[in-house]
């Protein structure tokens, strides 16, 4: 989830697409204790007043500037998300089963794990799609 928002809506898509029916699947996203790290670690960036008014307006925050420009591709970079966003947006995809903030601990710090499930379609329209 390092994506900006639309290569993440495709990833989405995409994620739902292999998906079996009834399969779910676990996603870690960074949630609110990331993001507050991030404003701690960087108050005097001169676009964190900008950061800070996108991630309260939209709940997502992709940042260009974070010290992996070059190391990955342009898409891939530092991604912020409110948990309302990830359960509005993801769920227009998946049925959001469960938000866990810091779900997922490791050397690296916590991320939040979003349980995500396969949601029903109607066999007419999927055997019409396929």
């Amino acid at each position: 989830t390092q994506l900006d928002e639309a290569h993440q809506d495709a990833w989405l898509r995409e994620l739902d697409r292999v998906l079996r029916p009834g399969g779910m699947i676990l996603a870690t996203y960074e949630g609110p204790t990331k993001w507050l790290r991030f404003l701690e670690t960087a108050p005097d960036h001169p676009g964190m007043h900008e950061y800070r008014r996108r991630y309260e307006k939209d709940g997502i925050l992709f940042v260009t500037d974070d010290g992996w420009t070059g190391a990955f591709p342009d898409f891939y970079h530092s991604t912020f998300h409110a948990p309302a966003y990830v359960a509005r947006r993801w769920g227009e995809v998946f049925e959001v089963r469960h938000l866990v903030p810091d779900g997922l601990r490791g050397n690296w710090g916590a991320q939040d794990l979003a349980v995500l499930g396969r949601r029903a379609r109607d066999r007419a329209a999927a055997g019409a799609a396929g």
